[in-house]
Parts: structure tokens; sequence; C-alpha cells
């Protein structure tokens, strides 16, 4: 379940669980807008500020749900912020993962988001108990377009088709040559594509690696505006890998949109 707090509302603090059922897991995440220690989860608050609101509340309704702060279970003593003014004088950990407190959590993180003025709260599930559920269906394999403009993609290209030319003796025809000539492409193309996100991975994770230990000011404002475009690269090429029909279906005004 994702929520939205209102900073001075106390009594919706726990409303959104109180209409939750209790016979399943559940997993509550969203920007509470309150925080549970001055100490550790703010900096530069006064004890009259609103982030106060309703913490009491949340605490219990938590408690009662048999649910727990997930970071802050991992991290106790640790002093880290999901949201902060442009100056980085005041910060507060709004953003949280609620969890049952036996599901087991592979990790919890905290890291920047370049699309918001908070960070964004990680949580990665272990599905072993549940992997039956989510098996892999059989999918088609589908060329990221994008690499067509890639001098790299284009000189490996290039070089296979020079080097298939001197072969073209040894097929019974120009048909059989070229329909190998294609599975060797592919084959190029997914090794290629391969490689290409393994780095395009290290590059994100040490920028968000650079992000996490710069305060803010112009070099920060620079390496965010990069976090933002390969976040954007990332959202084509889901885009493209995506259901089009069902993405069609979605602009349509028919039950399946309702």
């Amino acid at each position: 379940m994702s929520v939205f707090m209102l900073q001075t509302t106390q009594q919706l603090k726990g409303y959104f669980f109180r209409r939750t059922p209790k016979d399943h897991k559940n997993i509550v995440g969203g920007d509470f807008n309150c925080v549970e220690s001055l100490d550790l989860d703010t900096l530069n608050h006064s004890n009259a500020s609103c982030t106060l609101v309703g913490h009491q509340e949340l605490r219990a309704t938590v408690a009662d749900f048999e649910l727990e702060d997930r970071w802050r279970v991992e991290n106790p003593k640790c002093r880290q912020y999901t949201w902060s003014n442009k100056t980085g004088t005041q910060a507060s950990r709004l953003d949280k993962f609620f969890v049952p407190t036996d599901l087991t959590i592979d990790n919890c993180s905290i890291s920047v988001f370049p699309f918001s003025d908070h960070k964004l709260v990680n949580i990665v599930l272990s599905m072993n108990q549940a992997s039956a559920c989510f098996r892999s269906k059989v999918t088609h394999w589908k060329l990221n377009t994008t690499i067509l403009h890639e001098d790299d993609y284009k000189q490996k290209v290039r070089i296979l088709i020079r080097d298939m030319a001197t072969l073209m003796d040894a097929y019974a025809d120009v048909t059989e040559w070229w329909d190998d000539l294609k599975a060797r492409i592919k084959v190029v193309t997914i090794s290629y594509c391969s490689k290409r996100k393994m780095k395009l991975k290290q590059k994100f994770e040490d920028l968000k690696a650079k992000l996490d230990t710069c305060s803010p000011g112009k070099e920060y404002a620079i390496l965010k505006d990069q976090l933002r475009d390969m976040y954007e690269a990332r959202f084509r090429i889901t885009n493209i890998q995506s259901n089009i029909e069902r993405d069609l279906m979605d602009e349509k005004c028919n039950s399946y949109f309702f």
C-alpha cells in the first residue's frame, strides 16, 4: 500500500492502516510526513516541529499490525534523510517502508531520486518462498534500436559483415549466407547489449554513490541532472519493451481503461 500523510492531520496517521485487512501480510510505503526521533531522523528541527505531529498514532498503529520500519531496524544509529531543503541545512527522514516483522528483506536503502526533492527508498524482498508464483514467462528477443546510433555497435557490425563477405563462397547460395549473417548479427547484438547494460549499471551505481556523499551545491546539481538523464533513458527503454497493445488500450475510454 502506498500512502501520503498530511503534515498537520494527526488523526490520519493511522487512518489508512485501520482500513487495511489484517488477514494477510501488508507492506506499507510512502511519505508519512512525521518522524519518531528528532535526534536520529531530523537535522536542525525543533521540538515544536510539525514533523512530530502524529508520530505516536503512527507508532501505535504500526505495532498493532506487527510492522516495523525496516530501514531503521537495519540502521539503528545511522543518520540519513529522505528530504532536505535546497541548501541542505534542514532535513528529515519522512519516507519509509513498514513491513511485517517476520518478512525476509534482502536490502533496504536510501538513494537520490532526481525527479523530486525527496530521496528514493529502495526495498528488495526475498521471494524464495513465493518463487513459483513469479516464474518468468517465455519472451521474445527485441532489438534495442537505440544502439543503432552508437558508433561502437556500428563498427562491430561492419567488421562482421566484412568478414562474412569473404566466406560467401562457402555457402550453397546467397540466401543461406544471409540467414547465417542475420543469426550472427543477433549474437553480436545480444553480447554488445549485455556488456553495455553492465557498464551503464556500474555508471549508474557510481553516480548514486557520488550523490550520496556530495553536499548540496553546483556539483550536486550537475550530478543530479546526470542521474536524471540516466533515469529517463531507462524509462524510454522500458516503454519500448512494454506491451504496445496495453499502452494503446490505456488511452481508450473502454472497460480496461476504467
